[in-house]
C-alpha cells in the first residue's frame, strides 16, 4: 500500500494537456482514436453510480473495449492528474468491458480533514509561479481520479482517452448531468471529390469557454480542427468550418465534432455525420 500511494503522490504533481497547436492540426481519423470520454456526474456521491461513455473513431470497430479507473484506492482520498497513471498496472482497475458503462465505486471511509489543518499538506509552495494569488478551492473529502476508455483492434492497434472524476465521501451535491444536450452537426449529405463544403454546429449552450474539436476521415479543415463560438443566435452558440475534400476521394467521409466540457462549461458532448463523396 505504501508503494502504491507513493506512486500516486508523484502523479498528482502535474497534468498532461495537449498543446493547442497540436489539437488544431491533428484532426484526421488516420488511426484509431478515443477522442472524448463523458460522465453524467461531475462528482460521484456516496452510494451513487456514474454513467460513462466514449467516442471511438476508426475505420473499423474495435475488437474489445475496456473502461478503466486509475488512482482509486478504496478508502483513500487520492488525487491523480496525469494520464501516465495508466502505465502503472498496479494503479489501474478495469470496471467495464462495453460502452456505455455504469460504475458504483466503493465508499471512501474515514473522517474528512479540517481544511485549515490539511491546507499546508495540500498546497505546497512552488517557487516557479506567483504564490500571491489565493489557492483554488479543493474538496478535501473527495478522491480525484482518472477514468479511461481503452479500445483494442484485432491487428494489435490500441487507442485510449481519459477524463477526471471526483469520488466524494459524502452524499452527491448535484443531480446527474444531461448527456443529450441539443447539439446539431450540419453537413451536406453528398458532395463531389475536390469540393469545399460548409460544416456547421448549433449548440443549445452559449457557454463561451467551450472549445469545439473537429475530426474528419480525410481532407483539409480550412479553419483547423479547433474552433470557438463564431456567433450567438437566440441563446444558441454557432461554430463552423470548411472541409476541402481531396480530388481523388470517393466513398463515405466521416465528420465528428466534440464540444469540450470543463468545470466551468459543463458536459462534454459530441455528434458524428457522414458525407457520401462521389468522384
Amino acid at each position: 500500500m505504501r508503494a502504491l500511494l507513493t506512486s500516486l503522490v508523484a502523479l498528482s504533481a502535474c497534468s498532461q494537456w495537449d498543446a493547442p497547436v497540436v489539437r488544431a492540426l491533428d484532426y484526421r481519423i488516420d488511426r484509431p482514436r478515443v477522442v472524448a470520454v463523458q460522465t453524467d456526474l461531475e462528482q460521484i456521491g456516496r452510494g451513487q453510480s456514474v454513467l460513462i461513455d466514449g467516442l471511438i473513431l476508426s475505420d473499423t470497430p474495435p475488437q474489445s473495449v475496456q473502461v478503466l479507473v486509475c488512482g482509486f484506492v478504496e478508502g483513500q482520498r487520492t488525487r491523480v492528474g496525469d494520464a501516465r497513471c495508466f502505465q502503472n498496472d498496479e494503479l489501474v482497475q478495469q470496471i467495464a468491458t462495453a460502452l456505455p458503462a455504469i460504475w458504483t465505486p466503493p465508499e471512501i471511509s474515514g473522517d474528512c480533514p479540517d481544511f485549515n489543518d490539511a491546507f499546508t499538506d495540500t498546497f505546497q509552495p512552488n517557487t516557479e509561479v506567483d504564490n500571491t494569488a489565493p489557492p483554488p478551492l479543493v474538496r478535501l473529502c473527495a478522491a480525484d481520479v482518472l477514468l479511461a476508455v481503452r479500445a483494442t483492434w484485432a491487428d494489435g492497434r490500441t487507442a485510449m482517452g481519459s477524463t477526471h472524476i471526483e469520488i466524494a465521501s459524502e452524499d452527491g451535491p448535484t443531480p446527474p448531468r444531461e448527456l443529450r444536450l441539443p447539439l446539431q452537426l450540419r453537413v451536406p449529405p453528398t458532395a463531389s471529390a475536390g469540393d469545399e463544403v460548409a460544416l456547421e454546429a448549433v449548440f443549445g449552450d452559449p457557454t463561451r469557454s467551450r472549445g469545439y474539436q473537429w475530426y474528419v476521415s480525410d481532407g483539409e479543415l480550412l479553419k483547423t480542427g479547433l474552433t470557438r463560438i463564431q456567433r450567438l443566435e437566440d441563446e444558441y452558440a454557432l461554430t463552423d468550418n470548411i472541409l476541402r475534400i481531396p480530388d481523388d476521394y470517393s466513398g463515405p467521409l466521416t465528420v465528428a465534432l466534440v464540444a469540450n466540457g470543463s468545470y466551468f462549461s459543463g458536459q462534454t458532448v459530441w455528434r458524428t455525420a457522414v458525407i457520401e463523396v462521389t468522384p
